[in-house]
């Protein structure tokens, strides 16, 4: 019997990487073997910093996952490129986490949901917020019937303005080709909370985006590097970099090497990205739910909030705090606050990375969870955003169900339905 886990990892970036981090941090008993990345900068420094470079190193995950000394692989390429590794891992009969989004377009969902049901793979998708306590106690307590039928579900990500450079400015992030789009890079793994609270399927969803801030027009067009206003813009690289500097832990550090090979040159007013700088969705669920979504660049500080209105109470919380309020019916015109805490480690996503992290040590063991979001739930949460971005192009609202029947498989539906592109705003 092998003493340690053999772990592969195919995507040597910042995302992949943590999730190593986050397994010392738990201390689990495992090995980086082996190595795939189409960059070599990238595999000798994650050799060297997780595998004192004994790892093997490879280019694609076609090679890697012919490696004998792998137990179970990490997939974290830039999300374009998830459905080849992922269907080369499924297909060896690895275990897998599968960084989310699955995939960038119908297309890739459809031969990765058809791969897992060949393979019966064993997978386990990167949805942090599903695993944070925050989180799992709003399930808890919605399952336990406190707020009763739940009618309506009113959610928010704010984006800092460091957070939102990253899609101004970073290596690949700042190509909506790349990532499928703010909604799915960003949000889908909101969506995939939304689903799992609304505990339905998605019929029809309606969205609106707009790119109204960032703007040109705002101040006249200069490279960031030689305008007289670096010194006290918000979004000079300067100014982004410096908050990273006290409190430094080894997250941190990683986060400061991401925004340090921020591209610096371009004013983020006339960078001329194709992504909403906010953008609302609205999602009606088959046993009659509705909610609402809005992501929203440019804000004083990152933040998520969720507000659920049942039948019998409802329910408002930050994440970011920890803390949420059930407000109890009371009478026939009052109500009757509860403030709730929730315990949790600090660590990554408000806790959530270390109980993913250990969710794939399980699935790597054999171990059930009946709360795991798997390709299934990838595949869900995927489609409401790209069919979100496609209603916002077109001004229309949207029925799920071609969309669905299509990646699924559905033998009376064409393959050859449309595929969803990456919203782009004018």
């Amino acid at each position: 019997m092998k003493n340690k886990i053999g772990l592969g990892l195919i995507g040597c970036g910042l995302r992949g990487t943590g999730y190593f981090t986050t397994l010392r941090y738990k201390d689990f008993n495992f090995q980086v073997v082996a190595l795939a990345d189409v960059s070599e900068r990238n595999l000798k420094s994650a050799n060297a910093k997780y595998a004192d470079n004994t790892a093997k190193m490879y280019k694609t995950g076609d090679e890697l996952v012919k490696d004998s000394s792998v137990d179970a692989v990490i997939v974290a390429t830039p999300n374009k490129f998830h459905r080849d590794p992922a269907i080369a891992v499924m297909n060896s009969g690895f275990p897998m986490l599968l960084e989310k989004p699955i995939a960038t377009s119908l297309e890739d969902l459809t031969a990765i949901w058809s791969s897992s049901q060949q393979s019966q793979a064993k997978v386990v998708v990167g949805f942090t917020l599903r695993y944070t306590p925050f989180y799992q106690t709003i399930k808890n307590i919605i399952q336990k019937g406190v707020l009763g039928q739940i009618l309506t579900i009113n959610a928010e990500e704010m984006m800092s303005d460091r957070l939102s450079m990253i899609f101004c400015r970073s290596q690949w992030r700042h190509d909506c080709n790349l990532t499928g789009g703010l909604l799915l890079e960003k949000c889908c793994h909101d969506v995939d909370i939304l689903n799992w609270i609304s505990d339905s399927k998605a019929v029809k969803v309606s969205s609106f985006a707009n790119r109204s801030f960032l703007t040109p027009g705002k101040v006249p067009k200069r490279s960031c590097d030689k305008c007289p206003e670096k010194k006290i813009c918000r979004f000079s690289r300067e100014k982004l970099l410096s908050s990273f500097y006290d409190n430094v832990t080894e997250t941190k550090t990683d986060l400061n090497h991401l925004y340090s090979e921020l591209i610096n040159n371009e004013c983020p007013y006339h960078i001329g990205t194709p992504y909403p700088d906010h953008q609302s969705l609205l999602i009606s669920y088959e046993n009659g739910v509705l909610c609402t979504f809005n992501v929203i660049q440019a804000q004083p500080a990152n933040r998520r909030t969720i507000h659920i209105l049942g039948s019998e109470a409802r329910l408002y919380g930050v994440i970011d705090d920890n803390c949420f309020t059930i407000f109890h019916r009371t009478g026939p015109n009052n109500e009757k606050p509860e403030v709730i805490r929730v315990d949790c480690d600090s660590y990554g996503h408000n806790g959530g990375d270390p109980v993913l992290a250990t969710d794939f040590i399980d699935l790597i063991n054999g171990k059930q969870n009946p709360s795991r979001p798997g390709i299934k739930e990838g595949i869900e949460s995927a489609i409401i955003c790209l069919i979100g971005d496609k209603s916002a192009e077109t001004r229309q609202s949207i029925e799920l169900t071609e969309y669905r029947n299509q990646v699924f498989a559905d033998t009376n539906i064409s393959r050859s339905a449309v595929i969803a592109k990456p919203l782009a705003v004018n």
